[in-house]
């Protein structure tokens, strides 16, 4: 499997190209089933995100601006040619930040994305407090840093130091700016039961995104997998 910058690649079939960006804990595998199908008329290519897959682990300091920068330089340097974007979760938010700056970028679709600040519930809330109160604790020296590992997500707890630190970098950048400098033609994709990146958060990048069509799939965050053909359908629908 070839590599750009640490991060493995595959690349399959011919014509205008379409790249395809996984979301947070995944790897470009999830995505073998529609990238065989779409190679049969396009120029696919997937790729696995720093610390996911069989990619190199990223910087220390790394955020979500390094991982876009990255994806530039890729399609600058191997692809060189116009490319449609389909990033899921974690990869549409590489996704916004690109084509709200590079021309390059043809066409966007956004899967179920991240990128907008979620709304917190009572529960939410009252977790973020707490771990304040205890981060301030620990600065203080009242007690060890171990004790704010409790106040993680499952996502959290399961990434090793150095992605730890990615993870708190990256879910913390709102992306809205970014979505409002989107001129391309782009399809947004959602599962109807999504509540990693609930259809509310759908409805604003519809009105954030000027040129902007929203599709509803049955199904989750992985809608893409969820309700495959309908997926599938959408997308051909757009690109052509």
């Amino acid at each position: 499997m070839p590599s750009f910058l640490g991060m493995n690649y595959v690349a399959s079939g011919a014509g205008s190209c379409v790249l395809l960006l996984h979301g947070w804990g995944s790897d470009l595998t999830c995505w073998n089933r529609v990238r065989a199908e779409l190679e049969n008329d396009f120029e696919v290519f997937a790729i696995d995100f720093w610390g996911f897959g069989q990619s190199e682990l990223p910087k220390e300091s790394a955020g979500i601006y390094d991982y876009a920068e990255a994806i530039k330089q890729f399609v600058e340097k191997v692809i060189r040619k116009p490319v449609c974007i389909v990033g899921h979760s974690f990869g549409g938010r590489v996704a916004l930040i690109l084509a709200g700056k590079c021309s390059f970028v043809s066409d966007v679709v956004l899967v179920d994305s991240a990128g907008l600040r979620p709304k917190l519930t009572l529960k939410q809330k009252r977790k973020q407090n707490k771990y304040k109160k205890m981060k301030a604790k620990v600065l203080a020296g009242e007690v060890d840093e171990s004790e704010l590992n409790k106040f993680g997500s499952k996502d959290y707890k399961a990434l090793n130091a150095v992605m730890r630190g990615v993870f708190v970098r990256v879910v913390n950048e709102d992306l809205t700016s970014f979505a409002r400098k989107v001129t391309q033609r782009t399809l947004l994709i959602w599962g109807r039961s999504d509540k990693d990146t609930p259809m509310y958060m759908a409805h604003k990048f519809r009105k954030l995104i000027e040129r902007s069509e929203l599709v509803t799939l049955n199904g989750g965050h992985f809608s893409f997998i969820d309700d495959h053909n309908a997926f599938m359908r959408a997308v051909y629908n757009f690109i052509k």
